[in-house]
């Protein structure tokens, strides 16, 4: 399953775990689960906006990020967790386009830079 998402930022990490001494690495990725923003309530959970979502993927994915903030295609797979709760989590992301935020809200409409030209 492929859904649209804003990639809000992407940052990779890399450290060694004392105890064991094994590399623990990926990338964190904030993302809204939208195309368009526009005026959002849930009055059951009284929020008002939207929460972005935080998900990890392998350190490797980050090179896939080349214009952030932007809209990207995500992959996503089903899993189910210790507790039995469903999930849906993100595994890769396709660059889509730009997300220019000078004048409102609009995907593409400033100019790209460099790297998103280079993505397409």
């Amino acid at each position: 399953m492929t859904q649209n998402v804003m990639i809000l930022s992407a940052g990779r990490y890399q450290m060694t775990d004392e105890k064991t001494g094994k590399l623990i690495e990926g990338t964190s990725v904030r993302y809204l689960m939208a195309e368009n923003l526009t005026h959002k309530e849930d009055t059951q959970r009284s929020v008002k906006g939207y929460v972005p979502a935080k998900c990890t993927v392998p350190y490797a994915e980050y090179e896939n990020f080349k214009v952030v903030p932007g809209l990207y295609s995500a992959e996503m797979t089903y899993s189910v967790d210790s507790k039995g709760k469903a999930a849906i989590t993100p595994i890769k992301f396709t660059f889509l386009n730009p997300l220019n935020l000078a004048n409102g809200l609009g995907f593409g409409a400033a100019k790209a830079p460099a790297a998103a030209k280079e993505a397409k």
